[in-house]
Formats: C-alpha cells, sequence, structure tokens
C-alpha cells in the first residue's frame, strides 16, 4: 500500500491453490475554483466523528459523537454573523455485505445444438413461416429474435417485416458445492459487493469477515471500517443562518 498510493484500499484472500487480490483505485475530485456560497456543513452518512476541525463558523458536534445522515456539523455562522463554513472532518463509518450461496444450485447450459428459423409477417397477421422451423423443437431454449422490414432497391420498404429466430438448446445440470467451495465463493461476493460501495477516498481501519451456513447455504458478512470525510455542503441564505445561530446556546447561557 506505501508503494501504490493510487490504492486506496486491497486485500488478499487465499483458498487452497487460488488467490484473489481485490483492490478500490482512489479517484482525484475535480479542483472547484468558483468559492462557496453562504451555507453549513452536515454529515453525508451515518458515523462516529474522529476529527472536527473548525476554520469558519460554529461547530455543532463533537468528536465522539454519533452523528446520522443529515445532522448539522458546522453552522455557517458566528458572533460576526453568517460565513462560508469549512471545516476538517473526519469519522469511522461502516459498510456491510451479506452473501449467500447454496451447495445445490439448478443451472442451464447451452448444448452448441442451435435451429434457424426466418419468417414473414405482413402488419399485424400472423407469421408466414418461410424457412426453417416453425416452432422451437427444444424443450428448454433461449432465443434470439431480429425483426427488419423487407427492403427493396435503395430505401424502398413494403409493409412487410423478416423475423429473423435463433433457437438454441438448452439442457438443466445441478451444481454441487462442497460447504468449503460455497463458504469461499460467498466471501469473495461479499468482497466485492463492499469494494463496490467503498468510497473513493477514505482509509479502511478494520474489516470484519463472518461465515456461517445451514444444510442448504453458505453466508458471508463482512464488515469494514473506513475513516473518511463526511461533510456535505449545503447552501443556505443568510437570515436562515443568523436565526439558526440565535437559537445555540451561548457560553453565558450554560
Amino acid at each position: 500500500m506505501d508503494s501504490l498510493p493510487d490504492f486506496v484500499w486491497a486485500d488478499i484472500a487465499a483458498h487452497k491453490q487460488k488467490i484473489t487480490i481485490q483492490v478500490q483505485r482512489r479517484s482525484v475530485p475535480a479542483k472547484k475554483d468558483a468559492p462557496l456560497p453562504l451555507g453549513s456543513i452536515y454529515a453525508a452518512r451515518d458515523g462516529v466523528l474522529e476529527q472536527l476541525f473548525v476554520r469558519r463558523g460554529t461547530a455543532v458536534a463533537k468528536a465522539g459523537d454519533t452523528v446520522q445522515a443529515g445532522d448539522l456539523l458546522v453552522l455557517g455562522a458566528d458572533a460576526d454573523g453568517a460565513t462560508t463554513a469549512s471545516a476538517i472532518i473526519a469519522a469511522k463509518t461502516r459498510y456491510e455485505a451479506t452473501c449467500s450461496v447454496p451447495l445445490k444450485k439448478e443451472l442451464r447450459e447451452f448444448t452448441g445444438q442451435r435451429r434457424y428459423s426466418l419468417a414473414l409477417q405482413y402488419e399485424a397477421y400472423r407469421e408466414l413461416v418461410d424457412v426453417g422451423e416453425a416452432f422451437c423443437p427444444y424443450l428448454l431454449y433461449a432465443q434470439q429474435k431480429k425483426i427488419a422490414p423487407l427492403t427493396f432497391w435503395r430505401k424502398f420498404a413494403l409493409p412487410v417485416e423478416v423475423i429473423e429466430t435463433v433457437y438454441f438448446q438448452q439442457v438443466k445440470r445441478t451444481l454441487t458445492l462442497s460447504e468449503q467451495e460455497a463458504r469461499s465463493r460467498a466471501e469473495v461476493a461479499a468482497r466485492n459487493e463492499v469494494i463496490r460501495l467503498l468510497p473513493d477516498e477514505g482509509r479502511v481501519i478494520d474489516t470484519d469477515l463472518q461465515c456461517f451456513g445451514s444444510e442448504q447455504e453458505q453466508t458471508a458478512k463482512l464488515t469494514v471500517t473506513v475513516l473518511e470525510d463526511i461533510s456535505l455542503y449545503k447552501e443556505q441564505t443568510e437570515q436562515d443562518l443568523k436565526a439558526q445561530w440565535a437559537l445555540l446556546p451561548k457560553e453565558e447561557d450554560i
């Protein structure tokens, strides 16, 4: 991780002779040249505040507080009046994913056999089979259909559609996994889901993987704790900011 600054998080899972490496690449946010209007900072998601250093405005929360998405963290107002709130905020957040994999699963597989059908259809009337199968000969199948107007010279077309259909034969198969194989697949699925949820900016500080199962399936629950900036800036009017400031308890009132 020290030699790969572009990666914000990496994880390695080993199963028998297979090693799976999951990484989360850091993305650089675009710089905003325009100054922010008057406003306050709110919590973008649930978390426990680890750091709150105010540059401008008034803090209404402190390190150690548990906050929920939408809670006010820094009010864009102080004794001098309304301002543009600015602060360094870091909080512990949690991302979870739970995935289950059955020990037995019914699958459909393609046999490689196919049948082709070409039909003509005039407006809303029934199809007239021209070439190939009138009906699919397979019990289980998937089909691919293309419909196009019957075109002659250049762009001259008749009110007749050409329907091309390809039937692909399928068969049923039961996939049976051992408890270890199902657990390993559930772990990989849970890791992939958590990686999809992780923020672009943040540092993973703890992971917790729990596995449990039954005679039918194996389940993996992965919880990742991240230290990240949860600040969400919201524009507000000067009147609203001053009104909120007036409602805050002052030192002389405590």
